[in-house]
């Protein structure tokens, strides 16, 4: 599996947002928040939101729902393996 970043991550929520889904206000508000959570540097947050926007604009069983969940999983394994790394580290 490839990785995403969160700028593609946002890219994929955003190019479901708009589709006509029942939940269209859902998707466009969490995809604000991916946004704006982005551009303040908390890129796993972001990315969550992001995620959530694509429930509620493609639902949980779309392909690219499913890519970016297991996209966001892996990278919050790796920042909280960094994480440890960092604290083990220090002492």
């Amino acid at each position: 599996m490839a990785t995403l970043d969160t700028s593609a991550i946002l890219a994929l929520a955003r190019k479901h947002v708009g589709n006509g889904a029942e939940m269209e206000s859902s998707a466009r508000l969490c995809l604000a928040d991916a946004v704006a959570l982005a551009d303040r540097g908390e890129a796993l947050k972001a990315q969550d939101r992001a995620r959530k926007s694509l429930a509620y604009s493609v639902g949980i069983f779309h392909d690219d729902y499913i890519r970016v969940t297991q996209a966001w999983g892996a990278n919050e394994a790796r920042a909280e393996a960094a994480r440890r790394l960092k604290y083990a580290s220090h002492g």
